[in-house]
């Protein structure tokens, strides 16, 4: 049975709620005054509290004692109760969090109806935080990489502070949904619900309504920011969003209230909301076309922007990587516990990855599921599990060496093989002369005589091969 606290300190005032709730099937609790409040609150946490805002406590009044509560806890409806005259006070409580308020004398049908609303509110909250974790939402961060280790660090920090919205920017299968179920978890929101919007299958026509609830004659739907409140929601593909509800948002974020679809503006209508905001996007906004995204939407998006690296960027985490998907997929499904062989791992290492982490964790799982054996995994294995990479490397021998020159295909061999070292190390001449053992300045004369140029490529350090540089540099083959 739904438990309501109800806080006034006019004694006639709570019988008549208590007897009007208890005839309709709730439990009530009643409190006099703030202390005696936060002591019910904190011993048994109610359902729904309905608070008079202007208590004649001499130690505390409804707007502290909504303080108090909202500061250890960001989900329980509380309903604040006005007298005439106090309107003002009544809409500093909303901003402080309050559910709703209502007028004395109370209307009972008005009562009710915010009830009913709140707890199905409350049962809806209780419905998500039960759901079992999604493994795909789950915080896989593992590495140990320069550039990993910078991300996360980055990740630490943006959890740290209470409400900086946070837009995480990066290609499709890098580890945003990861990075965003990290935030929550290492935020102050951690206890609350973390809801996940994938806004690119909501239809364009049903967007607002999914967010920010329905009102019809009969009932009201609650939206996303309802399902969040107290905790994290995660809006996935941002620039997805029609500019309509991009303009829309911008304002529910600048002001940090939104009003259901369906009812007019006013104070009495008007929902705040405790929520942390996280965003991703795969897109890169410098190439957008200017009506493509709403400018203000993105400046109230992300007071922090972070990148989520590529897995090309962070090679050296492969291994770890494989490892950790290879364990994960033996746990959850009982597959036989594999490891790389040493050949394959240095494949994999110098793959391309156009799908990032997905595309690894998709190759590591087909090869689970076509050989049920212990042994090592092979080059072969891996190759086939990968089509798009086995017809690459087939490429390259049939293509490339078959109907070369012992010299020619020696020269292409070593360009192949440089241009993989340096990338592997983003660019790094430092590392990539330590990987492949031989000196700096050797180094550079080889790349001369290949032709191969550092390049800033989409803001990385890349070796490419000019054909161009090629020819015209010289017979160095030293």
């Amino acid at each position: 049975m739904d438990d309501i606290l109800i806080v006034d300190d006019n004694s006639k005032i709570r019988s008549i709620l208590a007897e009007l709730l208890q005839n309709r099937g709730y439990k009530t609790r009643e409190a006099n005054s703030g202390s005696s409040c936060l002591k019910h609150f904190f011993d048994s946490k109610p359902s729904l509290v309905l608070l008079d805002i202007r208590l004649s406590d001499p130690e505390m009044d409804g707007i502290e004692v909504l303080s108090r509560i909202r500061k250890n806890d960001a989900g329980t409806p509380i309903i604040v109760m006005s007298g005439h005259g106090t309107i003002e006070i009544a809409v500093k409580a909303m901003q402080m969090g309050a559910y709703d308020y209502l007028e004395k004398p109370i209307m009972t049908g008005r009562l009710m109806n915010i009830i009913k609303n709140s707890m199905e509110l409350v049962a809806l909250r209780r419905r998500v935080m039960q759901q079992p974790i999604d493994q795909e939402e789950f915080p896989v961060l593992i590495g140990s990489s320069p550039r990993f280790i910078f991300f996360k660090n980055q990740l630490d920090e943006v959890a740290k502070n209470l409400k900086a919205r946070v837009l995480l920017n990066g290609p499709q299968g890098s580890g945003k949904s990861a990075g965003a179920k990290y935030i929550h978890l290492k935020s102050q929101f951690a206890n609350g619900p973390f809801i996940t919007v994938n806004l690119p299958t909501i239809a364009s026509d049903q967007v607002m309504a999914a967010l920010f609830g329905k009102v019809t004659d009969s009932s009201y739907e609650h939206g996303y920011f309802d399902m969040a409140e107290g905790g994290c929601l995660y809006l996935k593909e941002i620039t997805s969003l029609p500019m309509p509800v991009q303009r829309q948002l911008a304002q529910v974020l600048a002001l940090e209230t939104f009003y259901p679809v369906g009812i007019q503006d006013g104070t009495q209508n008007r929902h705040r909301f405790n929520i942390k905001i996280i965003a991703s996007t795969h897109q890169d906004f410098s190439e957008l076309p200017e009506d493509f995204i709403y400018p203000p939407l993105v400046d109230r998006l992300s007071a922090f922007t972070i990148k989520s690296p590529p897995l090309s960027a962070i090679r050296d985490d492969i291994p770890e990587l494989a490892n950790f998907f290879l364990y994960s997929l033996h746990k959850s499904h009982g597959w036989p516990l594999r490891e790389l062989s040493k050949e394959a791992e240095k494949f994999m290492v110098a793959m391309e990855w156009s799908g990032n982490i997905r595309q690894l964790k998709n190759i590591i799982e087909r090869i689970l599921i076509s050989n049920q054996t212990e042994k090592p995994i092979s080059l072969d294995e891996l190759a086939q599990s990968s089509s798009d990479n086995q017809t690459k490397a087939h490429s390259l021998i049939c293509n490339k060496f078959v109907d070369l020159s012992l010299k020619e295909a020696r020269e292409e061999f070593e360009r192949e093989f440089i241009i993989t070292q340096i990338n592997r190390f983003n660019g790094s001449i430092t590392h990539a002369t330590k990987a492949i053992g031989i000196e700096r300045t050797a180094l550079h004369r080889k790349m001369k005589s290949l032709g191969i140029e550092i390049k800033n490529v989409a803001g990385n350090r890349k070796a490419v091969y000019f054909e161009k540089a090629f020819q015209q540099g010289g017979d160095d083959n030293s």
